[in-house]
């Protein structure tokens, strides 16, 4: 064996040691990004196979991850050139019917397309409305397990300004709409109060020690937060024992329950659960179509890109963390990006950057991991491909977030909220990557140490696990570095919170 071969080998089997360090250096850095689940990764049977066969590698069409440019007015009426489907009305439940569906074939066949329906379609939202208030109760038992409403309203603010900088899962100007009418006695909506103590549950979690939100309990903040995370769970349930409808506000729910199962590290296969249910909902609704198909407001139109690019952020990751196929290929939606961002938040309309930068990663972790759990063997080309696709997404990172290590560290620290908020999305946007890149490469990394003596192209072979081998080293070293400047340890240095720039 030669000298190249044996340190080869050498640093192969160091890297079965790395991806766990890094994993439980991030926990501690931002739980709510990772797991506390094992990676499953299958090496591939073979790294040269012969085989041509067409693929569809959707992170190569570079329109998909284009944010559709919204206009002024608040009507979105552009026509999608693509596949037929059809949303229905208020009447038929609001859901989406696909191209061979019989509502389809029918619709067709009447001379009428989806794609022009004179009448304005409403949010699934509104559909149960008028009945609300008639079928619920004010759950008085549940309330009177919550505190005052003034820590209520603290707790679901706190979240707002802290907790949603990495996922924007609920729409705050509906959500503020609807919790004014609960709170007021004029609609008694359950999805509603369980969106209010996910919320609080999260918040908790994030609050300090001894903060005067919570100075009033005994309990510890994750007691606390745990308890608020059953009233919601209770009260959804209570909800769909009554109706199984399909909403915004459902899929809005589902998906920041997800976030307090991530932080809690509890329970992993619930979170798969309702990914799976989100998955569910969020195709029947139609939200995998991009609302330009249909006339409805611009908000709303925002808010539904909002929701399914969330359902894949979640749907892929969990997919990756778990070593499971996805359940949605690229290729089987076309809802774009959101783009629209309030001038009177941000002026220059980059507020949302990060957040449409992380969808595109879990755009081409798609890929990824159609190769990365097939059972057939997987070309040597797709690594190269989809790295090609991630070194790529890293060039066109929004500067605001390509910080170097002081600037990250000085970030963290800082007391000024804006500069926080772009140091913890640099650091966990760029630690998904690594870690994301690392997985890419690992097992080609590591199969010169497996591969049979008798292959017949053992020079080929090495050279292409010797390029693997070198990314994924770089990449967990950048990974590891970079968690470890994110430790408070490391940022209680008061030097680095002296400048807030």
């Amino acid at each position: 064996m030669s000298k190249q071969q044996t340190q080869m080998r050498q640093e192969s089997t160091m890297l079965i040691a790395l991806p766990q360090c890094a994993i439980k250096m991030l926990e501690v850095m931002n739980p709510a990004i990772l797991l506390p689940a094992e990676m499953i990764i299958t090496t591939p049977a073979s790294i040269l196979p012969k085989r041509s066969h067409a693929q569809r590698r959707a992170s190569d069409a570079a329109a998909l991850l284009v944010p559709k440019k919204e206009t002024v007015d608040p009507e979105v009426g552009e026509k999608a050139a693509a596949a037929p489907g059809m949303l229905g009305s208020q009447v038929q439940g609001g859901l989406y019917a696909g191209p061979t569906s019989a509502a389809t074939h029918l619709l067709m066949s009447e001379g009428r397309e989806s794609d022009d329906s004179d009448s304005r379609q409403q949010s699934q939202d509104r559909v149960n409305d008028d009945f609300a208030s008639m079928t619920q109760e004010y759950d008085r038992d549940l309330l009177a397990l919550l505190p005052s409403l003034e820590v209520i309203d603290g707790l679901i603010k706190c979240y707002f300004e802290y907790c949603n900088w990495i996922y924007r899962h609920v729409n705050q100007p509906s959500f503020i709409q609807q919790w004014e009418k609960y709170k007021s006695g004029a609609k008694a909506d359950r999805i509603v109060l369980a969106t209010a103590c996910a919320m609080m549950s999260i918040a908790t979690h994030y609050l300090p020690a001894q903060h005067h939100l919570l100075e009033s309990f005994q309990e510890t903040h994750e007691e606390i937060g745990q308890k608020f995370f059953e009233v919601s769970s209770t009260s959804l349930q209570r909800r769909n024992a009554e109706s199984r409808a399909y909403s915004l506000e459902l899929v809005e729910l589902l998906l920041i329950r997800t976030h307090f199962l991530t932080l809690s590290k509890t329970d992993s296969e619930e979170i798969w659960h309702v990914r799976g249910d989100l998955i569910t909902i969020g195709t029947a609704m139609g939200l995998h179509r991009d609302p330009g198909k249909w006339r409805m407001h611009r908000d709303l139109a925002e808010r539904r890109r909002w929701a399914w690019w969330h359902i894949v952020l979640l749907e892929r990751w969990q997919a990756f963390m778990f070593g499971r196929p996805i359940s949605i290929a690229s290729h089987h939606f076309d809802t774009q990006l959101p783009s629209y961002c309030d001038p009177s938040l941000d002026k220059t309309g980059r507020l949302y950057l990060p957040n449409i930068a992380l969808f595109r990663l879990a755009f081409i972790l798609g890929d990824i991991m159609d190769d990365a759990v097939s059972v057939r063997p997987v070309p040597y080309e797709n690594v190269q491909a989809n790295d090609r696709a991630l070194t790529q997404w890293m060039d066109n990172l929004p500067e605001e977030l390509d910080l170097d290590e002081y600037r990250v560290a000085r970030s963290l620290a800082s007391t000024n909220v804006a500069v926080r908020r772009l140091g913890v999305q640099s650091v966990i946007i760029r630690t998904s990557y690594y870690h994301i890149r690392f997985t890419l490469h690992r097992p080609y990394a590591s199969a010169s140490t497996s591969s049979p003596a008798s292959s017949k192209s053992p020079a080929t072979d090495s050279a292409k696990s010797a390029q693997s081998l070198e990314i994924a080293v770089g990449a967990a070293d950048k990974l590891i570095t970079m968690v470890g400047q994110s430790r408070p340890d490391f940022l209680a240095n008061s030097s680095l919170a002296s400048q807030d720039t």
